[in-house]
């Protein structure tokens, strides 16, 4: 039975890798190469093995490769998120500064236009309060002084013009509506100005009618009654520390010649 299946082996062995004999002609020359079927079953091998190893290696390449590139590409979508979060901070550092810049501007803006107007409120009632009530008799139809003047006290008098601003302005939001309520202050003060010098005039020509002597009487100040004080005209009662020198300078002035 083994003799039986050696016999066969053998046979099938010899179909499979029958004797090979090569004959090449050169020259005139026959050169005769014999392989045997034990050197055929070799190379059979050697190539088989050489086939399973290309196999193998090419599917585990094939197995390991999306793994590998999954690592990669969830490291890469990390780095990105974290170049993007880096960016998104930035711009909130920047953003936020520029949000205290404004804020601060705002502020500061906020309290000059509440000072300018504590100011005006503070004239307004000092105008309020010394009104010539007492001088119909001495007016016209026009409620002009009916007074004779001489050509030497013909002096000027006049309210300074206003510091109009003739830049565009091309700021908007709040930043107009405080350019606005500047300019309308600024308007206030050019008509209480103008309002100081009709009422000294007005007491001018009073005095002139009663035939004083105006210079006499001016010089002779802080005499003939009590002392009267100027209110402060800045938002914390201290003349000097204002938001707006110039404004409350100017109503200072006005006050003053009221």
């Amino acid at each position: 039975m083994a003799a039986k299946i050696r016999s066969r082996t053998r046979a099938l062995f010899e179909k499979a890798f029958p004797e090979r004999q090569i004959y090449h002609r050169s020259g005139g020359s026959v050169t005769f190469v014999k392989i045997s079927p034990w050197r055929q079953a070799a190379m059979a091998a050697a190539g088989t093995i050489v086939i399973a190893w290309c196999l193998f290696a090419t599917v585990a390449v094939l197995l390991r490769t999306p793994s590998a590139g999954g690592a990669d590409g969830k490291d890469g979508r990390i780095a990105r998120y974290e170049r993007e979060l880096a960016k998104a901070r930035a711009n909130e550092a920047i953003a936020l500064s520029l949000l205290e810049q404004r804020t601060t501007s705002f502020k500061s803006d906020l309290e000059q236009l509440e000072d300018r107007h504590e100011t005006i409120k503070k004239l307004l009632a000092h105008m309020q309060g010394g009104g010539g009530g007492g001088s119909a008799p001495l007016v016209g139809d026009g409620r002009q002084i009916l007074v004779d003047s001489s050509i030497d006290e013909a002096d000027e008098r006049q309210s300074r013009p206003s510091e109009t601003v003739s830049k565009v302005n091309d700021k908007a939001g709040f930043r107009a509506k405080f350019d606005a309520v500047r300019n309308d202050q600024t308007a206030f003060l050019d008509i209480a100005e103008e309002e100081a010098v009709e009422r000294a005039e007005h007491y001018r020509g009073v005095l002139r009618q009663t035939g004083a002597p105006v210079t006499k009487i001016i010089e002779n100040l802080e005499m003939g009654g009590p002392l009267i004080e100027l209110p402060p005209l800045s938002g914390d009662g201290d003349a000097g520390v204002a938001l707006d020198d110039g404004f409350t300078q100017r109503a200072r002035e006005v006050v003053e010649r009221l």
